[in-house]
């Protein structure tokens, strides 16, 4: 409620109460002493029912609304601070909303939506009309009022493919080769000649791993291309391009083309586009503001624009919260210049450019927005750099939390500036359409110098690359983290990457800090590399400690340290990490570098990385390694002709670089009597001298396997040797995937596994060695087809991810140990945004040890918590706080939470244990979370025990009578209360009290007063929770506050404002309700009755309600209530089917509200919604004091079916609804018979009831009762057999 609001209301009443002269001038006088207090307004708008001929004051009743965004532009004047302007839920409406009116801090100006329904939409578009067919498929419409090229086009609301040749399913992503160029205006494709005529058109020239330009095209010469604008950096031959925007593109259904000249837009349908919804963007931005300051925009979707949807510039204190943003024709929202931003709970979709840039902003808290599709078309970018990215956010004290960014064309999130943090994020699918970046990624110009800089707890998973359009198709840049050139001044702290080309990059990077991230299943897991000149920013006073570097297959590669220089040992201090690749742990590290211009390459196992490099002196391997495959027999004949070498090398040649290489016959018995030797006659003082020793081996085909064997020993302990298959014809390329092996000073024998990739009648086998190292001798080669049996890995390596904001237990079905060495069995406990690596323990602990109860204390300096201390150290797994029994002077005291910490135990009471009083603590083993190491050993229960009260007796006061003069009187302690002044019906809610305080340093004690029907977890806690009551308007209800010292106390009243969640969606027919079983007369079909008193109850473990969808439903969240009566935390699954056969887990052990089983909401996760399901199963897992379930009630909320046509004909229909005075009822099922209605409130109160005619086909229910949502519930018996959401508007 707004202040200005409360001062006149109370102004008035005086007024109305004293009409006196005297109190008449008291009233002008409070007047004139706030002049700036004006009453708050509400201006509606109605693209349906509104005119704009109304005045200012009927447009502040929503019966006399204003029609246009024309009309709101133009009565900017009368909007003054704390005015909302709100728009009609349903409708939509089209123009550019010029913001050039501001708020205050005590009154911002608000933007949001007003009725019931889907929020209002503002579009940037029109409409295209008035197609006529052109040739065959193409038809052309004629858009005379377009003032730009457009950037988008829809058809039903879908943004479509701007024309483009070769389509983007054609070969190599339909991109065209680059065969030769000059400078940046001109290329040239054989492919190409003059027909058709592609001038006028667009190039979209892949200049670089990392930019798309488009360019004009001026004229064209057979296969050459000219430019008449340049592209950002020189052409690259061998790249690639494609052709866009030009009537010869089109070919595929959606394609367009714009003619700016005719201002004429060309359209492939296969079907008759005026049948269609066809539209352009016409505006440049849905909503923009300049130099404004204090208003919120919430509730709204903005849609459609030619460039910036939301374009915001140099203002501050903005929040926009709870949008939607989609079908931007360039960026999504754009923030420039401004300061203190929130943007939050938002959806940015389907942008065609950028999603969300935040530049040279600063103090920005962008938080739990969903970002998806943005830059993912090529060519529908802007060209140059920076483009095609999820959200940048350039600036200082800025922060990124807990939003999911999915999909996205370039990188997922850029960041630049100082004291910026980034957590929690979720960020996938990145790189699609350019590379060479990272899901989160900066660099720094080396102007300026950034500091304090964290990237904390966030997930990053799936970088794609985008090769085509490069010289390296098959290459992938898409790193999980990025830190680029001159980047410093970073801390990487506990984040997961996965399936990216490389886990964590630091690309001439220095004061980087690595810490406690997992690297999982990435081509290369982690990186250091300084490379370009020398003079490039070196990589120094780096921390990379507590990491764990894990490659799953053996073609991953660990770690890479490379230099230009012969710096890798001052790159900083490296230890304490796992360096972990247990299908083979040797040659697991890359290393580079350049000593007196010569480069010497390493692949190195872990301990010959410590020897070298002194680095990693504390790191481990793999605890357990894996066996990749299986030899189960050798096929055929050996396909090396000479490998005994018992009397020569013949069949065997060589190569070398520089001439300073040969092989050799060696008979000195070095190996088993003769055998092949590689040496260097002399160093060449090159940097890349190889040595090759090579034999034809004959035909291989692609997809078999052959199994290559051979004994080798090198006089040089750091040699190591490549091996190859290759086709023995120019131009000798490799066709399968090379391997490298790590050679030792006695002799080795070596198995390797190849798997050519293409076929080849002419395979040829090469080792090769590096001229700066010793001799190899080569013995016992055998190459082999082979019947192999390969392990599946994913049976041997469990990755497990917790991308939620709790914590999660996930169930094993095996044993496993970490790469710590920490064994688990029966489940592993994740917290939020953590994730851990498990590989399949082939030594499991067949009983792990139990940590055993020791002692409990209660310190004078935490009189509320109860410290248990156990022998082990106890695993992060919380059972509930009802496992736990406390009794203080034999009297029940509760337990509101528990904490686990190393081999403690820490019970946070209800209230504060006194000195002397006598306390003992007994625990349960719960079915669920009890009590156990990481190992798996449980804690036995045991039953009361002594707590040790250390709490101190207050010392006796000493009266002392002082003067009069001298007396210090008592100050009253300050309440001090942290909430949130709105909350959603049926979510709990956190009161905070603890930050009160006493300016004499007394001890507090707090007392709260409930409003009625409000369940709390406690009401003499310095933190309480409470539920929030499902209700259909919105309602404040009043908590207060008593802080007391002991001497005095004050009170302080918190309104708490209720509003209804989410009231425009619909529920769910459910038709059919059926138990494994239930006790007595509590059967399954009470949970549909609408009376909370009644419930479904049963005993046992996975009992479980069923319920069938009347049809396919989109379900958002489901409402349950448990058992008003008992206070208890009840345990449940939700599950969800299409057909009764095939079940997704939505939840897994959720657990209810602890203190209240009124009813309560669960929201189901992002990523279920968007399934449409037909049945719900709710498994029991009882509750926190025995092995029942109860269920009083079950709604489920959402949307219908999304295609419409597929419903069939309802069995009953319900109209008007919105209903005003009275509801009809038509039974159109004939054989649908029900005598009974009843019409009850989401609050489960009955408001109708009635028995009706199984007959009768038609009745009218008057609807005699108060505005709100309510369920109608028709049936047989006390059977519930449908029900229908009524919306009563009277």
């Amino acid at each position: 409620m707004k202040i200005g609001i409360n001062l006149h209301k109370r102004i008035l009443l005086i007024y109305r109460s004293y009409i006196s002269t005297r109190n008449l001038l008291f009233v002008l006088f409070l007047l004139i002493a706030f002049p700036k207090i004006s009453f708050s307004k509400n201006y509606y708008f109605s693209s349906s029912s509104g005119n704009d001929s109304y005045s200012a004051t009927q447009a502040q009743n929503p019966a006399t609304p204003w029609k246009t965004i024309e009309k709101l532009n133009n009565s900017m004047s009368f909007f003054n601070p704390g005015d909302s302007i709100l728009f009609k839920r349903g409708e939509e409406f089209t123009g550019q909303i010029i913001l050039t009116r501001s708020g205050t801090s005590a009154a911002r100006l608000v933007i949001s939506a007003y009725g019931t329904g889907k929020e209002p939409v503002i579009k940037g578009t029109m409409l295209v009309t008035g197609w006529t067919q052109y040739q065959g498929n193409i038809w052309v419409a004629d858009c005379p009022k377009l003032s730009s090229t457009p950037t988008n086009f829809f058809i039903n609301g879908k943004s479509q493919q701007i024309g483009r040749y070769p389509n983007a399913d054609a070969p190599n992503k339909g991109y065209l080769n680059i065969d030769s160029h000059i400078g940046t205006t001109s290329l040239t494709n054989s492919s190409l000649s003059s027909m058709p005529d592609w001038i006028g058109g667009e190039a979209v020239v892949r200049s670089s791993r990392w930019i798309l330009d488009r360019v004009p095209i001026k004229s064209q010469r057979g296969g050459t291309l000219v430019f008449s604008s340049p592209t950002t950096y020189e052409i690259q031959n061998n790249y690639g391009f494609f052709i866009q925007n030009h009537l010869n593109t089109l070919d595929s259904h959606g394609e367009w083309y714009f003619n700016s000249t005719t201002k004429k837009i060309y359209l492939f349908s296969i079907i008759d586009p005026n049948t269609l919804i066809t539209e352009v963007p016409s505006f440049n931005s849905v909503f923009s503001s300049e130099s404004q300051k204090y208003y919120k925009i919430e509730n709204i979707q903005f849609s459609g624009s030619v460039d910036k949807t939301l374009t915001i510039n140099n203002s501050e204190y903005i929040e926009i919260k709870n949008t939607t943003i989609s079908g931007s024709g360039i960026d999504a929202v754009s923030f420039a210049g401004c300061t203190n931003i929130i943007f939050s709970y938002n959806n940015v979709l389907n942008t065609n450019n950028n999603a969300v840039i935040f530049y040279l902003c600063n103090s920005v808290r962008s938080e739990r927005n969903k970002i998806k599709n943005a830059g993912v078309r090529p060519g529908m970018g802007l060209s140059q750099t920076g483009q095609y990215s999820g959200m940048i956010l350039k600036g200082n004290n800025n922060q990124c939390k807990s939003n999911i960014i999915d999909s996205v064309g370039y990188v997922g999130l850029l960041f630049d500036g100082s004291y910026v943090r980034i957590i929690n994020n979720m960020i996938s699918n990145f790189c699609m359409t350019l590379d060479d970046g990272g899901g989160i990624y900066t660099w720094s110009d080396g102007k300026s110098i950034c500091d304090d800089r964290q990237i904390e707890s966030n997930i990053v998973l799936s970088g794609i690359g985008a090769g085509e359009g490069t010289n390296e198709i098959k290459k992938i840049i898409a790193e999980g983290i990025y830190m680029d050139e001159r980047t410093m001044n970073v801390k990487i702290i506990n984040n997961t990457v996965t399936n990216c080309s490389g886990g964590v990059l630091i690309h001439n990077a220095s004061n980087i800090s690595v810490i406690g991230n997992t690297l999982f299943d990435n081509i290369r897991q982690f990186i250091m590399s300084h490379n370009g000149d020398e003079s490039s920013h070196q990589i120094s006073n780096c921390i990379v400690k507590d990491n764990i570097f894990f490659s799953k297959t053996e073609s991953q590669t660990v770690a890479v340290y490379q230099t230009i220089k012969n710096d890798i040992r001052t790159f900083g201090l490296i230890d304490n990490n796992y360096y972990c690749r247990p299908a083979d742990e040797s040659a697991t590290i890359f290393t580079r570098f350049i000593d007196n211009s010569v480069s010497k390459t390493d692949y190195l196992d872990l301990s010959d990385w410590i020897s070298i490099y002194h680095h990693d002196q504390n790191s481990a391997g793999s605890p357990r390694s894996i066996k990749a495959y299986k030899v189960l027999e050798l096929l055929g004949q050996n396909k090396v002709i000479n490998g005994q070498f018992k009397t020569g090398i013949e069949t065997w040649n060589s190569w070398s670089d520089y001439d300073n290489g040969s092989v050799s016959w060696d008979n000195s018995n070095i190996l088993e009597g003769g055998a092949l030797k590689m040496n260097f006659s002399g160093l060449s003082s090159k940097c890349d001298g190889r040595l090759f020793a090579y034999t034809n081996i004959g035909n291989l085909v692609a997809g078999k396997h052959y199994i290559l064997r051979f004994s080798a020993i090198t006089s040089d302990a750091e040699n190591k040797m490549d091996i190859y298959l290759k086709n023995n014809a120019t131009p000798y390329n490799l066709i399968a995937e090379s391997r490298n092996v790590i050679l030792n000073t006695i002799k080795t024998g070596y198995e390797i596994l190849l798997t050519p990739e293409v076929s080849s009648s002419l395979g040829r086998l090469d080792f090769k060695i590096n001229e700066n190292k010793g001799s190899v001798w080569l013995d016992n080669i055998e190459f082999y087809e082979a019947d192999i049996s390969l392990a599946n890995i994913n049976d041997s390596i469990k990755f497990v991810l917790n991308s939620s904001s709790t914590n999660k237990v996930v169930q094993l079905n095996g044993s496993y140990i970490d790469t710590k060495g920490t064994k688990y069995q029966g489940s592993v406990s994740l917290l939020p945004f953590t994730s851990v690596v498990l590989i399949a323990d082939s030594n499991p602990v067949s009983t792990p040890a139990i940590p055993s109860y020791v002692s409990s204390v209660i310190e004078d300096t935490s009189p509320s918590k109860i410290e248990l201390n156990y022998s082990l150290t106890l695993a992060n797994i919380t059972p509930s706080p009802s496992a736990f029994s406390v009794r203080v002077n034999s009297t029940d005291r509760s337990v509101n939470s528990v904490l686990i910490s190393g081999t403690q135990v820490i019970l946070t009471l209800s209230e504060p244990v006194s000195y002397g009083n006598t306390v003992t603590v007994a625990y349960t083993q719960p079915s669920t979370n009890p009590l156990q190491t990481t190992a798996g050993g449980k804690a036995t229960s045991f039953a009361p025990k002594t707590v040790t009260n250390r709490v101190n007796a207050v010392d006796p006061p000493v009266i002392v009578t002082p003067p009069p003069s001298t007396v210090v009187p008592n100050t009253p302690p300050i309440p001090v209360v942290s909430y949130e002044a709105e909350n959603y019906s049926g979510f709990k809610g956190v009161l905070d009290a603890s930050g009160s305080y006493d300016t004499d340093n007394d001890k507090l004690s707090y007392s709260w007063k409930i409003p009625d029907n409000i369940p709390v977890s406690s009401k003499h806690a310095a933190i309480i929770e409470f539920l929030a009551p499902v209700i259909q308007d919105s309602r404040v209800y009043e908590f207060v506050l008593t802080v007391s010292d002991g001497k005095a106390s004050k009170s302080m009243n918190i309104p708490i404002e209720v509003l209804p969640y989410k009231p425009d969606l619909k529920m769910a027919d459910i038709v059919i309700v059926e138990a494994t079983a239930y006790d007595l007369n509590d059967e399954p079909s009470l949970v549909l009755d609408g009376n909370t008193n009644t419930m479904w109850s049963c005993k046992g473990e996975e009992q479980y309600l069923l319920l069938k969808l009347k049809s396919r439903f989109n379900i958002t969240h489901i409402m349950l209530s448990f058992h008003p009566e008992h206070v208890q935390e009840s345990v449940f699954d939700i599950l969800c089917s299409f057909d009764g056969k095939n079940w997704d887990l939505i939840f897994e052990k959720a657990k209810s509200c602890p203190f209240s089983g009124n009813l309560q909401i669960f929201n189901f996760p992002d990523a279920k919604p968007e399934n449409e399901y037909r049945f719900v199963k709710l498994v029991g897992h009882g509750n926190s004091v025995d092995n029942w379930n109860y269920v009083s009630e079950v709604r489920i909320f959402g949307y219908p079916h999304t295609y419409p046509t597929e419903y069939g004909t309802p069995q009953v229909k319900i109209y008007p609804n919105p209903a005003n005075e009275l509801v009809n009822i038509v039974i159109d099922e004939p054989n649908y018979k029900p005598d009974f209605i009843r019409i009850v409130s989401l609050a489960g109160e009955m408001i109708y009831n009635d028995r009706i005619d199984p007959e009768i086909r038609q009745l009218q229910v008057p609807v005699n009762f108060m505005k709100g949502v309510y369920i109608i519930q028709m049936g047989t018996g006390e059977i519930t057999s449908f029900s229908h959401k009524l919306i009563v508007i009277n």
